[in-house]
């Protein structure tokens, strides 16, 4: 929309506020679409004799004014509508998702980094994680793919560095020497597994730059969530199956029997449990072209992105039926439905009269908020898995 602003405010105010004139964006459409309209009819007209310039201007300069007009329709209604009994300036609020993901995954990266190297590196890679300065813009404090504050002109922040965003950004925290903080931070470099950062080549080791590696970090939580799924749904030997084949990559059933310590037959059963959960795919490897069994490798796999889409639609099936499920377990008496619906429109607790219920109906209200506290913390904790599939890419 034309004239269209957004001012943001400070990270710790996660709320945005934008000056959107909803019914000036109508009217410039309407205006717009009229316009065109009337274009099109004026050039499906038979040429008429030539009029004085004073009379018919051409059909261009036409256009320019209709479109003149429109604007000043525009600036006319955004400044009447601007105008109002509080002031100039109509402010829409909304808020802003995008901190809030941004955080949550903050939180999710720095609790990884707490379980595997400990509190202090995780507060290293939580100050790494800030932004520079704490009146910067939320637009302004995400930055690129990988290390949300780094800008692209200066991806990678030296020990002092961190060293001083940590102060403010986490006043309560313990001093930390910097030969300390340099350590933690190779360590952490250094790790095989799942590095954490990644580090810039420097003469000295105060002069190295350091940047959180934030994708591998999600990959890593992501692929402990999908083995934690295994486990709870097929059993612990099917999870160091799936293991096993995330680190070696395509096997034959004879190896992942021996690598697993399983028999044969066993893991068979295992291999075609996931297989038809679509968790496991089997590759064939023929030798000759008439695809003989005895002459064909069968070698299993996974792969992970498509196990991991996998995961995210069962973990959205299972929301809604447990919204179905809560939906109908408070739905299931009516009677005490209606006393219950009657109670909270009287004002609760807080003014309206306490409903006289009998024990039968006292036990169905327990039972009913059994339930219902059951299913929604399910609920709290599948949303949490779905915003790690999904908002954490």
């Amino acid at each position: 929309a034309r004239g269209r602003e957004r001012y943001d405010l400070v990270p710790d105010w996660p709320l945005r506020f934008a000056s959107i004139p909803l019914q000036a964006c109508q009217a410039a459409r309407r205006a717009s679409a009229k316009g065109e309209r009337q274009d099109a009819a004026d050039d499906a007209t038979p040429e008429q004799p030539a009029h004085a310039p004073e009379e018919r201007p051409p059909a261009r300069k036409r256009r320019r004014v209709r479109k003149h007009v429109a604007a000043q329709e525009l600036d006319g209604e955004e400044e009447g509508e601007g105008e109002g009994e509080d002031g100039p300036g109509e402010v829409q609020w909304r808020v802003s998702y995008d901190y809030f993901v941004r955080q949550y995954r903050t939180d999710c990266v720095c609790d990884f980094v707490h379980k595997k190297h400990g509190p202090v590196a995780a507060s290293l890679v939580r100050a790494t994680l800030a932004p520079a300065d704490p009146e910067l813009p939320l637009d302004a404090a995400d930055g690129d793919g990988d290390s949300a504050p780094a800008t692209a002109a200066k991806p990678f922040l030296t020990g002092a560095e961190i060293l001083a965003r940590r102060k403010w950004a986490q006043p309560g925290a313990a001093p930390l020497a910097l030969p300390q903080a340099l350590a933690e931070l190779e360590a952490m470099c250094q790790d095989l597994r799942v590095p954490v950062l990644y580090s810039s080549s420097a003469e000295t080791a105060a002069e190295r730059g350091f940047r959180v590696n934030v994708n591998g970090v999600l990959e890593a939580i992501q692929v402990r969530e999908l083995e934690a799924v295994v486990k709870e749904r097929f059993g612990a030997l099917s999870a160091r199956v799936c293991r096993i084949l995330m680190l070696k990559g395509p096997l034959e059933q004879k190896q992942i029997a021996e690598m697993a310590m399983v028999p044969v037959k066993d893991t068979r059963e295992l291999l075609y449990r996931l297989f038809r959960a679509q968790y496991l795919s089997l590759q064939e490897v023929a030798k000759t072209n008439d695809h003989a069994p005895s002459r064909t490798f069968y070698l299993w796999r996974i792969e992970v992105p498509l196990v991991l889409d996998r995961l995210r639609e069962e973990t959205c099936k299972v929301l809604v039926n447990l919204r179905l499920r809560l939906d109908h377990e408070l739905g299931k008496d009516k009677a005490v439905k209606a006393i219950i619906d009657e109670y909270t429109a009287a004002g609760g607790s807080k003014g309206g009269s306490l409903p006289t219920l009998t024990p039968a109906q006292k036990a169905v209200v327990k039972r009913m908020n059994c339930c219902a506290e059951l299913l929604e913390s399910a609920l709290l904790r599948l949303d949490s898995t779905l915003m790690l599939l999904t908002d954490f890419r």
